[in-house]
């Protein structure tokens, strides 16, 4: 199981895990500074199993909000078509917040 770090650049910190991902995989979550959310990604650790090219580099970083809104509505493609193991709450928190900020319209049509 991957551990993910509670904080990220600056003073923003962990609010919610989108995705988790696995080993040698991209993790995606909701970082915040109080003020404002943002998405993040970070490239997770490899194991005995899978070694990860970005070496030592691991730690969140924040996305522009016009990539994290086409990311989010990748990841919302994936969740319908199944299979990929979402954290729950924090999908719910990554569309809800979304939808307050315009990035995607509360009713996709794909």
């Amino acid at each position: 199981m991957v551990i993910h770090p509670k904080s990220g650049p600056g003073e923003w910190n962990l609010q919610h895990l989108v995705y988790a991902g696995g080993y040698g995989e991209t993790a995606v979550a909701l970082l915040s500074d109080g003020k404002r959310t943002a998405m993040a990604l970070r490239w997770c650790e490899g194991n005995e199993n899978v070694k990860p090219w970005q070496g030592e580099e691991t730690g969140w970083f924040l996305i522009p909000y016009s990539f994290a809104a086409a990311i989010a509505k990748s990841l919302v493609q994936m969740k319908a078509a199944g299979g990929v193991p979402f954290d729950e709450d924090g999908f719910t928190a990554m569309l809800d917040w979304l939808i307050e900020d315009e990035g995607i319209e509360s009713a996709l049509c794909y």
